[in-house]
């Protein structure tokens, strides 16, 4: 492992101080006098310093770049519920410093706060202890500025101590999250010397050699690709080098829990620029990493490339009609939006399954998608439903599409598809036009777009936006909350042979399709049909 006080001595950059010229919101400068004032009165000698992403976030915001989610430019009110501030101490642990400053609450008779310890777990890459605890409406982490030391003459493995500034500093994932705000001093510090150089130059670069911090964090090298995405900028050279390497992504594999890998996917899908993410995985070789493939499939799946490639031009298809590629499919909701980009990813893995052995040793058939969002990147159930919803009714909605060339389709079919995907019909439609798309394209990610093809794409999109419409007129939105004339103890007065299981399910179907099928029907004359298609459930008595 690569040492800090060689790299410190191999003549790096210089540590740069500068004034801070950034928009500090009312609620924020009042929260930063509590704190020094509280720091003074409990007669603490320390320096209060802003660290991570509120420093990072805030010169952007003063540079006019677009600043991050959370952080409001100018006089606009802030929810501050929604911003994380890291406080660096710079000679105790968040802990006690948590303990002095409830301490000062109480002693000025103000509510003290709830404190939250985040224990330090090497194993899963968190180094160091945390304490939180939410103040002015923030919340708010307090950690020590952490370097490595060595307890002894004859331990080999450091432990993590309280460090310098510049210590800290050249321990984090990236120069650009490396940056300070000294509350005391109302200064930027930079201690790596290049963190504000980069965020001028949009680049994104890891403190010390790139190798060195992925090893100590893998999880960095997801985190690299979720603030490059985020943020439009560049990754070094050096960087995509180790993003790249056997090594770090074994490291990755290996020592990174499958909850924190799916909590950066869901941060990159979260942005505005999910695509260049995932455009960023692959190339690095991360997909099979991230979206491993299960044991014992049922049918092989294609190569890791070509899958990958497949995934990003359902992705590229799926992205352009969400950002308004179709003015009668547009999903509603930010979940939707999620389960477009999940959906159109993992398609080519849509009718995949593989043997999952249950605890009586039988074998049990289960989507690969299941295991994928479930089990590896540990998302919650709606979502790894959702995505097999809108999959399933894709598949249907190609059909009808293709089949709506030739021939009408009939009210009840429309109907009783949308009533099983519910509100989840325009992705589901989305999804089936990405996938249609993406046929007509093939893999033709290097040729080039001629007239021939934009022809043909906006004749895929009229033949949706078509289908759309007719399920508009025919009334078919909401369909899916239609509550049927007869409910069950209506059906059992009025047909009282009817016995229970299929046959009384195949009756409510057949009521709801025929309501589907006509409009403006009564419930008379649903009833008469329905005497008309079971007679043999019906008494022999006048209606």
């Amino acid at each position: 492992m690569h040492s800090l006080s060689t790299h410190l001595a191999s003549g790096q950059p210089q540590p740069i101080v500068i004034e801070a010229n950034i928009n500090l919101h009312a609620s924020e400068e009042k929260l930063f006098r509590l704190l020094l004032r509280a720091t003074k009165d409990q007669g603490l000698n320390t320096t209060l310093r802003v660290a991570g992403g509120w420093v990072r976030d805030k010169l952007l915001e003063a540079s006019n770049h677009s600043p991050a989610e959370g952080l409001l430019a100018g006089s606009a009110p802030v929810n501050a519920s929604k911003i994380d501030i890291d406080i660096a101490l710079d000679n105790m642990v968040g802990a006690e410093f948590a303990v002095k400053l409830n301490n000062w609450l109480r002693e000025h008779g103000r509510h003290t706060m709830n404190v939250g310890i985040v224990s330090r777990n090497p194993e899963k890459s968190k180094h160091l202890e945390t304490a939180t605890m939410k103040l002015g409406g923030y919340s708010l982490d307090f950690v020590n500025l952490r370097t490595e030391c060595y307890t002894d003459n004859y331990s080999r493995i450091p432990s993590i101590c309280i460090g310098t500034p510049t210590e800290d500093a050249y321990r984090r994932d990236l120069t650009i999250n490396a940056l300070f705000y000294n509350i005391n001093t109302e200064q930027i510090e930079d201690f790596t010397g290049r963190g504000l150089s980069d965020l001028q130059r949009r680049l994104v670069r890891t403190p010390l050699p790139s190798r060195t911090t992925f090893l100590e964090d893998p999880l960095r090298v997801l985190r690299s690709i979720r603030f490059a995405s985020r943020l439009g900028f560049t990754m070094s050279q050096s960087l995509l080098e180790a993003a790249s390497s056997a090594e770090v992504h074994n490291a990755l594999l290996l020592k990174v829990s499958r909850e924190r890998i799916g909590a950066e996917i869901e941060g990159m899908i979260s942005s505005k620029a999910p695509l260049h993410a995932f455009h960023l995985i692959v190339g690095l070789g991360l997909g099979p990493i991230v979206f491993p493939l299960p044991p014992n499939m049922v049918v092989p799946a294609p190569p890791p490339m070509r899958l990958f490639q497949a995934s990003l031009l359902h992705l590229t298809h799926m992205t352009a009609l969400l950002e308004g590629g179709s003015h009668r499919m547009r999903p509603a909701t930010d979940d939707e939006r999620r389960l477009g980009i999940y959906a159109s990813f993992l398609w080519p893995l849509n009718s995949l399954h593989y043997k999952l052995t249950k605890k009586n040793n039988q074998l049990k058939d289960r989507l690969v998608i299941d295991f994928i969002l479930g089990d590896m990147l540990k998302l919650p159930t709606r979502i790894v439903k959702g995505v097999e919803l809108v999959h399933t009714h894709a598949s249907v909605f190609r059909e009808l599409v293709a089949r709506r060339e030739s021939e009408p389709i009939c009210r009840a079919e429309l109907g009783l598809c949308l009533m099983e995907v519910g509100e989840l019909w325009q992705l589901a439609m989305l999804m089936a036009l990405a996938v249609d798309l993406s046929t007509a394209r093939g893999r033709g990610f290097d040729d080039q777009f001629d007239m021939q093809y934009v022809k043909l794409h906006l004749a895929w999109i009229r033949r949706y936006e078509a289908l759309a419409r007719e399920i508009e007129e025919q009334g078919l939105v909401g369909c899916w909350n239609m509550k049927p004339f007869l409910n069950g103890h209506e059906i059992k007065r009025w047909f009282p042979h009817i016995p229970k299981g299929d046959a009384f399910t195949m009756l409510m179907n057949e009521q709801v399709r025929w309501m589907l099928a006509n409009r403006h029907g009564t419930a008379e004359s649903c009833l008469h049909h329905l005497t008309a298609v079971f007679p043999e459930f019906k008494e022999n008595t006048q209606l």
